[in-house]
């Protein structure tokens, strides 16, 4: 919680101080003055929002939220969300003077976000940064810099929900301090009250958690091979694509973000299913049976009114989230699929002791009958989840009637042993390294015409 609450006190008054008439800390944003004069007399018709990975998935929440906050008091302004990536290939102009661009940064090095802020500029656009990282590159290109928390949260490791929680937040206050200084009503207040309360947001979510907490969640996780994010309207299409990353990231996965009409539609079955629940959930209670059905096993993250009333079923393990404004919902949610994604990351890395035991056993010399009885403990172990199977089998091949003496075979076995260990602790060592992070982007080499 605390960036979140560094946020919020950067830019707004203290909770004890909400009787103010003016909710904003006018200092924090005194450079926003030439930007409010272009709002005013309409000189900004198009704002992009854009990011990569995880600040993509935040600049859509901030975009969708923008678009419905600022659609009377800006009617003629488009606003919309873009990759980064995409952007320089395909939304740059000759002329961008009435476009303000947004960039969502966390270190602030991404290649792609910083190569279309550049080409844009050039055009003459207008440029913003919501940062994490104080003096990242990303600030000494944009026109202005605004830092989630104070601009020095050292990240443990990229899938943290922290920034993507304070980004949102940061983006909501950003919207909220253009409508209130183009079109000020009580509206505003209570969005911004809203925002006092994430805090309060994030222990109810983590205090459920907790209580919901069970091992055999994890354990039952890991024994399918396929898993499939879900959601059930466009509202929660981007929080769930959040929790496809970091389920990606934590796990080392590749797996599928999509609709759970589509889900039913193409029979996915013998499949762990994380389905992010809407407010309406009484026209997916059919739905949900149907994936039990198929021996899908369901995880259902969603408010605990909703979920209450589903029927309890070995199939189906129940994530609640506190009750929350529309736009707020992605916090809990991700969170929610953060703590989830990072508990199996754990459960993984703990098969790695399987591998470590019958090293030390075949390294000590261990009769065959030690041997085949920790044999009958890996066959019934779960490796679905991420191993390859043809190590696993071939492990179990070669120490079936193990000879210590024929040391080719020993060296083999063993070097098959090391490589199922590391392979397992992969998960755990992807969220320990991944604070240095590699970003990628493509050199884009434009070509002026001089004549």
């Amino acid at each position: 919680k605390d960036i979140v609450n560094k946020t919020i006190n950067t830019y707004l008054h203290s909770d004890n101080t909400k009787k103010k008439k003016n909710l904003f800390i006018e200092n924090a944003f005194k450079k926003m003055k030439p930007l409010m004069i272009n709002f005013k007399k309409n000189k900004i018709d198009h704002i992009i929002i854009t990011g990569m990975g995880t600040c993509f998935t935040a600049a859509n929440h901030i975009a969708s939220y923008m678009k419905k906050k600022l659609s009377d008091c800006l009617p003629y302004t488009r606003i919309e969300s873009q990759l980064a990536s995409e952007s320089s290939a395909f939304s740059l102009k000759k002329e961008m003077k009435k476009t303000l661009i947004i960039a969502i940064a966390q270190s602030g090095t991404t290649k792609d976000t910083n190569v279309f802020l550049e080409l844009a500029k050039k055009r003459g656009a207008k440029t913003i940064s919501l940062l994490n990282k104080r003096n990242g590159d990303i600030s000494y290109i944009t026109d202005l810099v605004f830092y989630i928390g104070d601009g020095r949260d050292i990240e443990i490791a990229v899938p943290s929900t922290k920034t993507f929680t304070a980004h949102i937040l940061l983006g909501y206050i950003f919207t909220l301090y253009i409508k209130d200084k183009i079109d000020r009503n009580k509206i505003i207040d209570k969005d911004l009250n809203e925002i006092y309360k994430v805090p309060k947001i994030i222990s109810k979510t983590l205090k459920s958690f907790k209580k919901s907490d069970s091992p055999n969640l994890y354990s039952t996780v890991i024994n399918y091979k396929n898993w499939f994010v879900s959601y059930d309207d466009e509202s929660k299409k981007y929080s769930s694509e959040e929790i496809r990353i970091k389920l990606s990231e934590c796990c080392y996965r590749s797996l599928l973000n999509i609709n759970i009409e589509e889900i039913v539609k193409y029979q996915i079955h013998n499949s762990v299913i994380i389905y992010n629940v809407g407010y309406d959930l009484k026209k997916f209670k059919d739905k949900i049976n149907l994936l039990i059905n198929k021996n899908n096993f369901v995880i259902l993250i969603g408010l605990k009114k909703n979920l209450r009333n589903i029927k309890n079923d070995k199939k189906i393990f129940k994530l609640y989230n506190p009750n929350v404004r529309k736009n707020f919902y992605p916090i809990p949610s991700v969170i929610n699929g953060q703590l989830l994604s990072f508990n199996i990351a754990k459960t993984i890395d703990k098969q790695s002791n399987i591998f470590k035991t019958l090293t030390r056993l075949i390294e000590k010399n261990a009769n065959q009958k030690i041997i085949d009885k920790f044999n009958v403990h890996i066959k019934n172990a779960k490796f679905k989840c991420n191993f390859p199977l043809n190590r696993i089998n071939q492990l179990i091949k070669d120490t079936k009637n193990f000879n210590n003496n024929n040391k080719l075979k020993k060296y083999k076995v063993l070097q098959n042993l090391k490589f199922l260990e590391k392979f397992s602790q992969r998960p755990i060592d992807t969220i320990k390294h991944q604070a240095k992070t590699i970003t990628v982007g493509t050199e884009r080499i434009e070509n002026y015409n001089k004549s």
